[in-house]
């Protein structure tokens, strides 16, 4: 997923982000470099249990 998000091939992403309290889970929009700025969130919507973004290409 991070190397189509760098190169531009992903249109849209919905991430569905909930805390986790065992374990360390895994970061996933690192190591992106410039690759994110291509992308704006378009939708966010939070709750106390969860978050969703939706991130769309500009």
């Amino acid at each position: 997923m991070c190397a189509g998000l760098i190169d531009g091939l992903i249109d849209g992403l919905h991430l569905v982000i909930a805390p986790v309290l065992i374990g360390r889970g895994e970061r996933l929009l690192d190591n992106l470099g410039d690759g994110i700025d291509g992308y704006r969130v378009s939708e966010l919507v939070g709750s106390p249990t969860v978050t969703h973004a939706v991130r769309v290409r500009r």
